[in-house]
């Protein structure tokens, strides 16, 4: 099986690391890459592939970080795509388009989804084996839900997580699972701030920010919840989602192994040269980014 050439293929991206340290509590696997430079103290470890634009990494103290992934330092930048047209036209063109106001998405277990448009309180309900997968909005989406099928939602402004995201069948517990999600957002990619998302927020989905940040709408809170990513975050800067207090979440990353070579539903494309010159390095495995 051909590796992947979409952006989905990374566990961690970004274009712009914002000085944020990767310290000895990370452990990240997957395929990760900056188009800036890595900011580590302490004694991280990384088991996937490591690049990034810059020819060596910023330190603080004398770190001893563990790259068991090999590195590929000093290469060229992989530029985020300036648009997202690549999902506005598959929506058009066969999926689900909305112009006329934010959407709201929850997806059902049977694989169906509820969706409602703008300020109506009217509910509809639509089939994801009835569209090529993709949704796409002008304005705003909010989601939640169990995935039963393929699907990228995505927004032309921001997306706002408002409780769990669930595979219906979860691959950790059967690796020949198909159901994926993408969401991709070409501005913020938001935990929503709430009373359920305060305790625990569970999102299996590789996650987008084209132009900004995936973030918390609120990292102040304390106790600090626990937010789980099962899947992959790529993102133009590196966002907060909690404080070193702690307040905010705690978190949990954990790579999708099946991005290595599957994608959701047309996911942006990234660099083929790219592709070919840095995943020689490491093979990659389902394993987990705790902090």
């Amino acid at each position: 099986i051909a590796s992947s050439n979409r952006f989905s293929r990374f566990s961690y991206f970004t274009d712009d690391e914002s000085g944020i340290y990767f310290n000895t509590n990370d452990t990240i696997y997957g395929p990760i890459h900056t188009n800036e430079q890595f900011y580590i103290m302490g004694s991280p470890v990384f088991f996937g592939p490591v690049s990034s634009v810059e020819q060596t990494y910023d330190e603080m103290g004398e770190p001893t970080p563990q790259f068991l992934g090999g590195t590929d330092f000093g290469r060229e930048r992989i530029d985020l795509p300036i648009d997202i047209s690549i999902l506005r036209n598959a929506a058009l063109s066969g999926g689900h388009y909305e112009t006329s106001g934010a959407l709201w998405i929850t997806f059902q277990s049977d694989g169906s989804y509820l969706y409602k448009i703008g300020g109506s309180e009217i509910w509809q309900t639509a089939q994801l084996s009835d569209i090529n997968g993709v949704i796409s909005c002008e304005e705003d989406v909010y989601v939640k839900g169990i995935i039963n099928g393929q699907a990228t939602v995505a927004s032309s402004q921001d997306i706002y997580i408002i409780d769990d995201i669930f595979y219906n069948d979860d691959p950790r517990e059967n690796p020949q699972s198909t159901d994926m999600l993408g969401i991709v957002a070409m501005q913020r990619v938001i935990v929503q701030d709430n009373a359920d998302n305060r305790i625990r927020c569970e999102i299996n989905a590789s996650i987008m920010s084209v132009q900004e940040s995936f973030q918390a709408e609120n990292i102040y809170f304390s106790p600090p919840g626990e937010l789980v990513v099962y899947g992959g975050i790529i993102q133009e800067t590196k966002g907060a989602v909690g404080t070193p207090t702690p307040t905010g979440y705690r978190r949990l990353y954990i790579y999708d192994e099946r991005f290595e070579y599957y994608y959701p539903p047309y996911f942006p494309i990234a660099d083929r040269a790219f592709e070919e010159q840095y995943y020689q390095l490491a093979d990659v495995n389902v394993l987990s980014w705790y902090e």
